[in-house]
């Protein structure tokens, strides 16, 4: 398991400018119809909170977010995060 985003060569790329992750934090907080996504944990976290423009102080948040979704509902819950993003391809 990455220690942090960093250690997840796949999601290397979000190390951009936020205007270029205002979209990915839009897509990982609100469904298609415009509502709370019911499994995202992004805006719960105190760095969003702060300041959801700022989206580089909480990529760390971010990466955890889509770790989560490639990874099982309960394991995720057992273990207490995601798995790497290229394995949730596997």
């Amino acid at each position: 398991m990455p220690k942090n985003y960093l250690d997840d060569r796949d999601l290397a790329f979000l190390a951009v400018e936020n205007a270029d992750l205002e979209p990915l934090v839009l897509y990982i907080t609100t469904s298609p119809r415009g509502s709370r996504r019911w499994t995202e944990r992004l805006t719960h976290q105190e760095e969003y909170k702060k300041d959801p423009s700022n989206c580089r102080a909480y990529i760390k948040d971010i990466v955890d977010d889509l770790q989560l979704y490639g990874g099982n509902t309960i394991a995720n819950m057992s273990h207490g995060h995601g798995i790497p993003y290229r394995k949730s391809f596997a």
